[in-house]
């Protein structure tokens, strides 16, 4: 997101240092259930982010399992480890079991997925799962090991009628095979055996739930017979403790859905101070239009938030700030946020 320079903001500058007005845009309202697991998932998806832009290639001739491993911690340059007790366990593989690959060019990403097929040909299917700063291979029943609990309020989703109907629309066609219900030893005595009432309908949130488990991971939610994924929800915020593979899946899934109908957004928008020294070693590692850039600014010991507040904004409906921060700062701003459905991002222009 676009911000003014220092000289062009409504703000009079701490001496020596750069203050910054910084919205950052959360149109999902994602929001983590605590600032470690949120590092750690962002650690993760930063990683896969790194291995998907990365191209490499891989050829190797009846080469141990264990330095195949080694060899692609070093293309991607990234650590890669194997979790050898559960891949023996669930899938009978050692170290020295040889592969034979020739996979051309190709991002990491899909060269990681060469490599579980290869090994599913003869071992059954592992898979390349992301722990914070670090690559796993591991199995299905092992990635329970890796999981991580995010929060995601989809309150705003689940209150635009338009969304909650198409929805509702998508689960008639779509609904997951419950698990069965447990069956009583014995009726109870008030038990009526003639009622033939209705089932209540599902809330909101649950057909969400219900949704997500079908379309992401389905063999993967304890619910339904997987090993790594749990899922809740009340009132329209959901929690999830998977892995961070399938912590992406969902998200992604949620933001196409929230593309649908686009029609608020949550800001969370705060006046920060850093020294320009700090900003610029900050910069260097994270793009800071980055929205992980600006989670991570807020949070950092070197910054001090002086000003924030939350607010919702209606797409190509003008917002503005009015307000006085410690220290008598005038904080003024007005902007429109804007929906651009081809790179799925909010264009928010301060003034």
């Amino acid at each position: 997101i676009p911000h003014r320079p220092p000289g062009e903001n409504r703000v009079t500058p701490l001496p020596r240092c750069r203050t910054l007005l910084l919205p950052f845009v959360a149109a999902l309202a994602l929001a983590a259930s605590s600032p470690v697991a949120a590092d750690s998932l962002d650690d993760a998806y930063a990683l896969m982010a790194a291995v998907e832009a990365t191209t490499i290639e891989l050829q190797v001739d009846a080469t141990p399992l264990e330095d195949v491993v080694d060899i692609l911690g070093a293309l991607l340059d990234v650590p890669v480890h194997a979790d050898w007790e559960a891949l023996h366990g669930d899938l009978t593989l050692e170290r020295d079991d040889r592969i034979s690959l020739n996979l051309r060019r190709a991002p990491g990403s899909v060269i990681l997925d060469g490599v579980e097929l290869e090994l599913a040909k003869i071992y059954g299917l592992p898979r390349f799962e992301y722990d914070g700063g670090r690559i796993v291979l591991t199995t299905r029943k092992g990635a329970a090991a890796f999981t991580e609990t995010d929060a995601y309020d989809l309150r705003a989703l689940l209150a635009d009628e338009h969304a909650l109907a198409e929805l509702r629309r998508a689960a008639e066609f779509a609904a997951p095979t419950p698990p069965p219900a447990e069956t009583p030893d014995e009726p109870a005595e008030d038990a009526d055996e003639s009622t033939d009432a209705e089932p209540a309908p599902e809330s909101p949130g649950r057909v969400f739930v219900n949704l997500l488990m079908r379309h992401v991971a389905p063999d993967e939610w304890i619910a339904y017979g997987g090993h790594a994924a749990e899922i809740s929800e009340r009132n329209g915020v959901v929690v999830v403790t998977a892995p961070a593979t399938i912590h992406r899946r969902l998200h992604d899934t949620v933001e196409r859905l929230r593309a649908l109908t686009p029609l608020t957004v949550d800001l969370d928008v705060a006046l920060i101070t850093l020294s320009r020294d700090d900003w610029r070693a900050l910069e260097q590692r994270r793009n800071p239009r980055d929205k992980i850039f600006a989670r991570r600014l807020k949070r950092d010991d070197r910054a001090t938030v002086v000003w924030s507040t939350r607010m919702r904004g209606v797409f190509d409906r003008p917002i503005s700030v009015d307000a006085v921060a410690p220290g008598d700062r005038h904080i003024r701003f007005e902007s429109t946020p804007r929906w651009d459905p081809r790179k799925h991002v909010v264009n928010l222009d301060l003034s």
